[in-house]
């Protein structure tokens, strides 16, 4: 269910709707803000407007966001390379035991299996 949460950017209010928690909300605004001071600060003199310290913090986010896909993605691979060489190893070792040790005959029911018949 939306609720809405009012949050502060770069000191404008701004109500958001979301299916998220309050304090989710905040969380993220928070970050944005910090984002948009940290930009401003960094500006020194000149002075942008918000509508471009917006910008430059989406672009900012945009790159830390790709930043983690391809991070996640990386970690993806070295996982599922590692799966792949516990299941060779895992079918390796298997193979060994059965060389070593033969999974039991099945017993064939009559006189020939021991105790299978009359004496």
């Amino acid at each position: 269910m939306k609720q809405s949460v009012e949050v502060e950017l770069a000191g404008q209010r701004l109500v958001i709707r979301t299916d998220e928690g309050p304090a989710y909300v905040q969380e993220l605004a928070e970050y944005v803000d910090a984002q948009l001071k940290q930009l401003a600060g960094n500006a020194g003199r000149s002075t942008l407007n918000v509508q471009r310290l917006a910008l430059l913090v989406a672009i900012s986010l945009a790159d830390e966001l790709f930043r983690e896909k391809d991070l996640h993605r990386r970690f993806r691979e070295q996982v599922t390379a590692k799966l792949q060489a516990l299941e060779a190893a895992l079918d390796q070792h298997a193979q060994r035991v059965e060389a070593i040790e033969p999974p039991p005959a099945k017993e064939a029911a009559g006189a020939d299996a021991p105790g299978g018949g009359p004496e």
